[in-house]
C-alpha cells in the first residue's frame, strides 16, 4: 500500500510539473504571436494616420519645397505601411484576418491612382490641387482602412481574451486533477495509518 501512495504521489509531482510546462508554453507561444501582430496593425494605423496629416498640411504649405517635403513624406509613410503590411500578411493567418487583409489591398490599390495625380500636381507647382485629390479620392478610402484596422485590432485582442480563458480553463483542469489524485493519496494513506 506504501508503494501504492507513492505511485500516486509521483504521479501528482508529474501531472503538476507536466501542466505547469504545458500552460507556461502555450501562454509563452500566445503572447508572442499576438504581440508581433499587434504592434504590427499599431504600426499600420500610424502610417495611414500620418499620411492624412501631411495631406492635411499640404493644403496650406506656402512654398514649393514644403509642397515637395509634405508629399514625400505622404509617399515614404506609405511604403512604411506596404513594409509592415507585407510582413503582417506574411504570417499564419486566420480567415478572419484573410477577409480583413483582403479589404485592406483593395484599399491600397484604390489609392494608387489620386496619389500618383497629386504627386504629379505638387511637381506641377500646384499644391492646392493635390490637397483637394486628397481629401476627395484618399481621404474616404483611408476612413474605410482605418476602420478596418480597427476591426482587425478589436479582433486581435478578442482573440488574445478567448486564448487567456482557455489556459485559465486548463489551469483549473489541471488543478482539479491534481487535488484529486492528492485526495485519493491522502485517504490511501489514512487507510494505511488506520490498519
Amino acid at each position: 500500500c506504501f508503494s501504492l501512495i507513492l505511485l500516486l504521489m509521483i504521479g501528482v509531482a508529474g501531472v503538476a510539473l507536466g501542466s505547469a510546462r504545458n500552460s507556461r508554453d502555450q501562454l509563452v507561444h500566445m503572447v508572442v504571436a499576438s504581440n508581433g501582430r499587434l504592434i504590427d496593425l499599431e504600426a499600420m494605423r500610424q502610417h495611414l494616420v500620418r499620411q492624412g496629416m501631411y495631406a492635411q498640411q499640404l493644403a496650406v504649405v506656402t512654398t514649393q519645397d514644403a509642397s515637395l517635403a509634405r508629399m514625400q513624406d505622404i509617399e515614404d509613410e506609405a511604403r512604411r505601411y506596404r513594409d509592415v503590411a507585407a510582413r503582417f500578411a506574411a504570417t499564419p493567418a486566420s480567415p478572419e484576418e484573410r477577409l480583413y487583409l483582403v479589404a485592406m489591398a483593395g484599399y491600397a490599390a484604390a489609392v494608387v491612382e489620386p496619389l500618383q495625380e497629386a504627386r504629379e500636381s505638387v511637381n506641377g507647382f500646384n499644391p492646392g490641387r493635390a490637397a483637394r485629390i486628397l481629401n476627395a479620392d484618399v481621404l474616404p478610402v483611408h476612413n474605410r482602412w482605418l476602420q478596418d484596422l480597427d476591426a482587425l485590432l478589436q479582433w486581435q485582442y478578442r482573440k488574445i481574451e478567448t486564448g487567456l480563458l482557455s489556459f485559465d480553463e486548463n489551469a483549473n483542469r489541471s488543478d482539479v486533477a491534481i487535488l484529486t489524485i492528492s485526495g485519493v493519496a491522502l485517504m490511501l494513506a489514512a487507510v494505511v495509518a488506520w490498519w
